[in-house]
């Protein structure tokens, strides 16, 4: 009995068995992929050219920026392609241009600009791309000055808010320090300072005077007891020693008193003094303050214009002669490229679907013809083995 035809995908043990069915169709493969870039080559030529502008914009750092050129800071200038790429940029630019009634600001920012940071550098890319070559140039050029205008801007609305904050804190100092010296004049007319002053003076003039007196009666009655001591009594000398005495205990009294009074006084003249000291203190301090703020506010207004980052065109680009889209070439190759990958993988489908389909029918041929080989098991050749 002749045995059926093989199939094509027959024999799983023929390792070339895939590459000699992509073989037998290399027809169909190369069908599809030259199809796909004949309709990507067809659809490339359809649509319309487009053309597109870039403007370079130099970002200057700060002045006295000594890390203009670290790679933290490179990586922060990142912020200006939202900056450029931002909602009232944008619709300023659409505006101005005559472009919003094509175009959305979102539409625009997908479709047709491109804000990059070149990386390493402070350089900033601002790309348009439209259909008409003119109209990108000078949507590119006119978005570039429209960045540089608004950073200027920023920097002197930033610049105006430091300085007015700067003037408004010395100016609450000046307040302040003119307030503490008032309280001090105020203090001076109402404390009688001086006369305090004067008046402790007098109470120790007095205090030293009624002491030396008490000194001399208390050296009088030592005499005049002693003098008594030595002659015969007399009614004389005893009268006199009681008018010492009589003496001694009206100063020494004085004296007492003259020596509270004096305490009293010193005590109040202190307190005086150390409230003068607490405002002297308060202006002294006050004073300080305002210094350093007048100090601070004037280096603002000489510094705060360039604290920041300026913009500037470095390169405001020409209008572009050859479309940057779309590219019939690259297309045809992308498209064939694609079509042909998407043939193989269809045949490698259709290959593994055709084995699992024949893969009983197989095992049954394989089954017949093992059988058709071997003799039966009483025949003389078997009985040999």
């Amino acid at each position: 009995m002749p045995l059926m035809p093989e199939p094509v995908y027959s024999d799983p043990r023929r390792p070339l068995e895939f590459l000699s069915v992509l073989e037998r169709r290399w027809k169909r493969i190369g069908a599809v992929a030259v199809g796909a870039a004949a309709i990507a080559l067809l659809v490339s030529l359809l649509l319309p050219k487009e053309y597109e502008s870039t403007a370079l914009l130099m970002i200057q750092p700060a002045l006295g920026s000594a890390a203009a050129m670290s790679p933290a800071y490179l990586d922060s200038l990142r912020s200006y392609e939202q900056f450029v790429a931002s909602d009232g940029v944008l619709e300023n630019l659409l505006r101005d241009t005559h472009l919003s009634e094509e175009f959305s600001g979102e539409r625009f920012r997908r479709s047709a600009l491109r804000a990059t940071l070149v990386k390493g550098t402070r350089i900033l890319q601002v790309s348009v791309r439209l259909r008409d070559p003119q109209k990108a140039h000078e949507a590119a050029l006119h978005l570039a000055q429209i960045a540089v205008d608004g950073n200027t801007r920023i920097n002197r609305e930033e610049a105006a808010r430091t300085r007015t904050g700067a003037d408004k804190d010395a100016e609450e100092a000046r307040q302040a320090m003119t307030a503490a010296q008032a309280a001090i004049d105020k203090f001076r007319s109402g404390s009688r300072e001086e006369q305090i002053s004067r008046e402790v003076e007098q109470q120790i003039e007095r205090k030293v005077r009624y002491e030396r007196e008490l000194s001399d009666v208390e050296l009088d009655l030592a005499e005049k007891k002693a003098r008594a001591a030595a002659l015969p009594v007399e009614s004389g000398s005893r009268s006199e020693v009681a008018g010492l005495q009589a003496r001694r205990e009206a100063l020494r009294a004085t004296v007492a008193a003259l020596a509270k009074e004096l305490e009293n006084s010193q005590a109040a003249y202190a307190a005086i003094q150390a409230r003068h000291a607490a405002l002297d203190g308060e202006f002294q301090a006050a004073e300080e303050r305002f210094s350093a703020l007048a100090r601070r506010a004037t280096e603002t207004a000489s510094s705060a214009a360039i604290r920041r980052e300026e913009l500037e065109i470095a390169d405001p680009g020409t209008v572009p002669t050859q479309p940057a889209g779309p590219h019939p070439l690259q297309n045809s190759i992308l498209a064939a490229m694609l079509g042909l990958l998407a043939a193989l993988l269809y045949e490698t489908w259709l290959w593994n679907t055709g084995r699992a389909a024949n893969a009983p029918e197989r095992s049954e041929e394989r089954r017949l013809a093992t059988s058709r080989r071997s003799p039966p098991p009483d025949s003389p050749s078997a009985a040999r083995w």
